[in-house]
């Protein structure tokens, strides 16, 4: 998908695509990133950086900017062309949000069990 039809591809759409839990989407999708920098193709990455009460999407270039507040970090989005507009990776999962109505399935998030 990145390279061939040059799209957006976050972790949510590879966990609904093989029905994947997040984590292991997560970890798919920073691995895919890995070794395609390592043969030289070219790839930009975005990263979900998780800091006291907020979720920041952001670019591969000021990465370092927020690591310093970061209680965690994940590779959220690749895509092919160097994009720095947050909207372009955000709406680039919503085609794929909309067609799956069970996202929860595979999230790492879970909510209260029972009544």
């Amino acid at each position: 998908m990145v390279f061939d039809e040059n799209e957006v591809v976050t972790y949510k759409w590879v966990s609904r695509r093989w029905s994947l839990h997040a984590n292991t989407a997560k970890v798919l999708l920073r691995d895919f990133y890995l070794q395609q920098k390592a043969l030289g193709r070219p790839l930009f990455c975005w990263y979900a950086i998780t800091c006291k009460q907020a979720v920041r999407l952001v670019p591969e270039t000021k990465l370092e900017e927020w690591t310093n507040d970061a209680t965690g970090a994940h590779i959220y989005a690749v895509l092919r062309s160097h994009v720095e507009d947050s909207s372009v990776v955000y709406m680039g999962d919503m085609p794929s949000a909309r067609k799956s109505g069970s996202d929860a399935r595979f999230s790492a998030i879970r909510g209260p069990t029972g009544s």
